[in-house]
């Protein structure tokens, strides 16, 4: 047999180091992104990623399928009732990169951390996802309980 299985192994290591990493690096972006915004919103604004399940209608044979939609939501931090906005769909491979951002009717495919900084420059100067952000600023509700 010719095949190195310990060469492959080690290159699974170094890939696996390298997808911690790069999820790392695409979390301390947006956790940035949203550490600014909150900054500039007077602590009312937050950006965050989150989990939806999919809608899938159940399948011929009874099964459905699994899964979840990955979106970067926008919510204000001073109103409990104030709801989320999803600004646009988020997907990242489990290595990390490239993650994808869908607004606006764009794609766009980010394969390192200045292309992703620049894509969510381009997000917030979208004239809807704008629109979506001051209209989530501007709403009234219970004041959420400082703990």
């Amino acid at each position: 047999m010719s095949v190195d299985f310990v060469a492959a192994f080690h290159r699974g290591q170094q890939a696996a180091l390298q997808a911690r990493e790069d999820r790392e690096e695409i979390d301390d972006i947006v956790q940035a992104l949203s550490d600014d915004l909150f900054g500039v919103t007077d602590g009312k604004l937050r950006i965050s990623i989150r989990k939806f399940p999919k809608r899938f209608p159940v399948l011929p044979d009874g099964a459905v399928s699994a899964g979840d939609d990955e979106w970067l939501c926008a919510c204000n931090e001073k109103i409990r009732d104030a709801g989320e906005v999803r600004v646009a769909k988020w997907m990242r491979p489990y290595r990390g990169f490239p993650c994808t951002l869908i607004f606006g009717g764009r794609e766009v495919r980010c394969h390192d951390g200045d292309a992703l900084g620049e894509a969510l420059a381009e997000l917030l100067q979208d004239a809807w996802v704008a629109d979506q952000l001051k209209d989530l600023l501007g709403r009234s509700g219970k004041l959420k309980l400082m703990q």
